[in-house]
């Protein structure tokens, strides 16, 4: 059942570097280094601690899960865990997985929408102040020449 989940998650969409946008993983298979401190041991003798990069268990406590995984800021993160409220196992459901992604990619979309309504919204009022600032100061050869009192040349005042 997994491949089949990894198979649809394959068309919903890929990463830059053309990963799949979501992921089926096993918890247990799942490792990445980590800053921190380790204590060092030799079986069961403590040796000392030590301060450095270790790979070490991405869900350690989460044990034998089936995880959807979703690429988010460089990296996978866990979007789904397959466990009930009382941390018992669920089977793996394709429709769980569908409805998931779905309702995950329509939240995004909504949210681009919301993010492209207000930069429309913003660069109209820009748009709009920007017009009443040159209305303010409008500064159009004529109204220059009568300001300066150069109206002859335009043919608008006459001296007699």
């Amino acid at each position: 059942m997994n491949e089949v989940i990894n198979d649809y998650l394959k068309s919903v969409g890929l990463t830059p570097s053309g990963e799949p946008l979501f992921r089926l993983v096993w918890s247990d298979s799942q490792h990445e280094p980590r800053e921190g401190v380790f204590d060092e041991y030799y079986g069961s003798v403590y040796i000392g601690t030590v301060v450095g990069v270790r790979d070490v268990p991405k869900y350690p406590r989460l044990k034998a899960r089936w995880i959807l995984e979703m690429w988010r800021s460089g990296a996978y993160e866990y979007l789904y865990v397959f466990e009930d409220a009382r941390g018992n196992a669920l089977p793996l459901s394709l429709r769980v997985v569908e409805l998931i992604v779905h309702f995950t990619l329509e939240k995004q979309r909504k949210a681009a929408d919301i993010e492209r309504a207000i930069r429309d919204e913003l660069e109209r009022k820009e748009e709009a102040e920007d017009r009443r600032c040159e209305d303010i100061i409008d500064a159009s050869p004529i109204q220059n020449a009568l300001h300066l009192k150069e109206g002859e040349a335009y043919g608008g005042v006459c001296r007699r």
